[in-house]
């Protein structure tokens, strides 16, 4: 008994006979390929004003690159048309710089997609002649970043680092500090955001000093209304209430004792955020005293580690 399987084989091989010898050839109907775009080139001269050298964009056109030689004096125009008749200024990069126009020989990159023409004109020639070599290419076109970013979070992959550590050294009063005082005057913690205004997270504080003592650690995105200098008053007013990022704890516990006689405390915030002021990539700090200290030293050495978010 012949199978399913066995009939549709028999039934395909029958086709295929029929097609290869030319007896119904509708069984596989023909498939046209098409002939891909290829690359188009433009050369010529330009030696009086209003000469152009025009290249006809083929279809997928992503870019077109100008090479200018030749000796020549005046200036030279990057155009593109549309409707293949009107020209308008187009933007061409040299790698370093983006212009619409020329002085000087060099080699351009100019966008081609959605024009049917690029032109270079010769705006003005008062002498020589400018030898134009261009070339539309099929692909995808070149993106080239030549000025630079703006403000804020402008990531083209990863650049730069993305953590940072900042070292500071306090110069202290080795002297009794009451509740309440500041300790090492003002604080300025640099390049705490990537960019003006950005947004960092704190993930360790490390302070080091010969005594294991308790502070706090006040941030802001500005000094406050009343700087204070070493052993003064820590004096907070209205005004600073939004100036205030956040205060960090160090507990006299929090420290670990060195060989070579000093202590040191590492602690950890939590989710601690900072945003620099507008026109700021700093952040600034004051250590508090929170209990009658001396320091035992007249230097302390603290550390803010944490990673950029802008």
């Amino acid at each position: 008994m012949t199978t399913l399987d066995e009939i549709l084989k028999m039934q395909l091989k029958v086709m295929m006979a029929k097609w290869l010898s030319g007896d119904d050839a509708t069984l596989i109907p023909a498939v046209a390929v098409g002939t891909m775009p290829a690359n188009v080139s433009a050369t010529g001269t330009i030696d009086a004003t209003t000469e152009s050298v025009v290249a006809t964009l083929p279809n997928g056109c992503a870019s077109v690159a100008v090479q200018i030689t030749g000796t020549w004096v005046g200036q030279l125009d990057f155009q593109g048309s549309v409707d293949g008749t009107n020209y308008q200024s187009v933007e061409a990069s040299n790698g370093t710089a983006s212009v619409n126009a020329t002085a000087s020989n060099d080699i351009f990159v100019l966008p081609g997609a959605g024009y049917t023409k690029i032109r270079v004109y010769g705006t003005l020639i008062t002498s020589g002649a400018a030898v134009v070599t261009m070339n539309a290419s099929i692909g995808v076109a070149a993106s080239i970043q030549t000025g630079s970013l703006p403000a804020g979070g402008n990531w083209l992959g990863k650049v730069g680092m993305s953590a940072f550590s900042i070292p500071i050294t306090l110069t202290v009063t080795n002297d009794v500090y009451t509740v309440g005082d500041v300790v090492g005057g003002l604080i300025t913690l640099p390049a705490a955001v990537r960019a003006v205004g950005g947004i960092s997270k704190i993930d360790t504080i490390t302070l080091a000093g010969v005594s294991a003592l308790a502070y706090q650690l006040w941030f802001f995105n500005a000094d406050i209304a009343t700087p204070a200098a070493d052993n003064a008053a820590f004096t907070l007013v209205a005004a600073d209430e939004l100036k205030v990022l956040g205060i960090v704890p160090i507990a006299a516990g929090d420290y670990y004792a060195a060989a070579s006689a000093f202590n040191v405390a590492t602690v950890y915030p939590t989710s601690l955020l900072v945003k620099a002021a507008a026109a700021s990539t700093s952040i600034y700090a004051y250590l508090k005293a929170t209990a009658v200290t001396t320091p035992g030293t007249t230097t302390l050495y603290l550390n803010v580690k944490g990673r950029y978010l802008d």
